[in-house]
C-alpha cells in the first residue's frame, strides 16, 4: 500500500479521507480517497481481497465519467462513460491510460465539462452525479437478468398455484 500512496503522491494526488461507495440498492464497500485537484480526478484505494486496489476516477459536469482500475472489469466504451480494468499495472502505467480515456472522452461528441470540486464531498457528490446520469446504464444492465428471474419465479409460482387450486376443486 505504501508503494501505491507513494506513487499517487508523485502524481499530485492528495489523501481526502475514506467513504462508503457503492452503486445505489447494491453494497458498500470502504475506500481510501486521494484528490489531484489540478488532474480533475479522484483515486480510490480498497483492500479487497487482501490486496491494495486502485481506481482512478474522472468525472465531469454532466454525470459522465472516466474509470480505470488496476484489476479485472467489465470494459464499457461508451460516448459518455470509459471503463476499464488493467490488471496488475503500476500506478503510473494506470495513470498514462486513464489520461489517454479522459482525453478521449473530452474530444468525443459530448461537450464535456470537468468536475471542479476535488474534495472528499466532491467525490460523493461526483458519484451521485455519476449514477444519476452515464452510470444509470451500468445499474440497468447489472440489474436486468436478476429482474427477469425474478418475475419467471413469480410466474411459475403463480401457475403452479393456480394448478394446484384446480387439482383440488376437481
Amino acid at each position: 500500500m505504501e508503494k501505491v500512496v507513494e506513487a499517487l503522491h508523485g502524481l499530485g494526488f492528495e489523501k481526502l479521507g475514506a467513504i462508503q461507495v457503492g452503486p445505489p440498492l447494491g453494497r458498500a464497500w470502504a475506500e481510501l480517497v486521494y484528490g489531484a485537484r489540478e488532474l480533475g480526478t479522484f483515486a480510490d484505494l480498497d483492500g479487497h481481497e487482501g490486496a491494495a486496489r486502485v481506481t482512478l476516477f474522472t468525472p465531469f459536469e454532466g454525470g459522465e465519467g472516466v474509470l480505470t482500475s488496476d484489476f479485472s472489469r467489465t470494459g464499457r466504451n461508451d460516448a459518455d462513460v470509459l471503463i476499464g480494468g488493467l490488471p496488475a499495472h503500476e500506478v503510473a502505467g494506470l495513470w498514462a491510460a486513464h489520461r489517454r480515456r479522459v482525453a478521449q472522452l473530452a474530444e468525443g461528441p459530448l461537450k464535456v465539462v470537468p468536475w471542479g470540486d476535488v474534495t472528499l464531498a466532491g467525490r460523493v457528490a461526483a458519484e451521485r452525479s455519476f449514477y444519476a446520469g452515464a452510470g444509470k446504464k451500468l445499474l440497468r444492465s447489472r440489474g436486468f437478468f436478476p429482474a427477469l428471474m425474478l418475475v419467471t419465479a413469480v410466474l411459475f409460482t403463480v401457475l403452479a398455484t393456480l394448478q394446484f387450486v384446480r387439482l383440488h376443486q376437481g
